[in-house]
């Protein structure tokens, strides 16, 4: 796996947890970027790591590091389905969660 494959996620990652910090403090206007970036890191994840995809979903998910909006709105909810259905599609199976 090449180093652009870790720099990737190591950025999704760090993008996602400054909006969960924001989303922390009542600020939710990261929302849409976050959506994007959360389904960046899910494709990332998916195809070259498939083994912590359910790890970053969670982690991403998680209302006790953000914000209970964040995690339950419409775009965070259908961008995890994505994921989930991504995940299915290429290692046959749905990985464990919610």
């Amino acid at each position: 796996m090449s180093d652009d494959v870790h720099e990737a996620t190591d950025l999704a990652d760090e993008g996602l947890g400054l909006v969960r910090e924001w989303e922390q403090k009542g600020v939710s206007r990261f929302r849409a970027i976050a959506c994007d970036l959360f389904r960046f890191g899910a494709r990332v994840y998916a195809m070259y790591q498939p083994h912590f995809l359910e790890e970053f979903i969670h982690e991403n998910r998680d209302p006790a590091h953000s914000s209970p909006g964040y995690v339950n709105s419409a775009e965070m909810r259908a961008a995890t389905s994505e994921a989930r259905r991504l995940a299915e599609a290429l290692t046959g199976h749905l990985p464990t969660g919610e």
